[in-house]
């Protein structure tokens, strides 16, 4: 989200705001009922797929950020 050039001319300081959000993993859709239908405890061997044996899933990310210039 970007501020107009109208609204910073009447703030008169700045000359650039805008606003940024940036999401990754937010949602996983499947019927496996482990905690990650992505990760394996054995690497990536084809015979031993789709056992995690409580391995870590993969993490969530929120970055929020500013972009302002004077």
């Amino acid at each position: 989200w970007a501020m107009s050039p109208a609204t910073l001319r009447k703030i008169g300081f700045l000359k650039q705001f805008k606003l940024y959000v940036l999401a990754t993993n937010l949602l996983t859709l499947t019927k496996y009922s482990g905690l990650d239908p992505e990760s394996s405890a054995f690497g990536s061997s084809a015979i031993s797929s789709g056992y995690d044996y409580l391995t870590m899933p993969q993490s969530r990310s929120i970055q929020l950020g500013t972009r302002i210039s004077f």
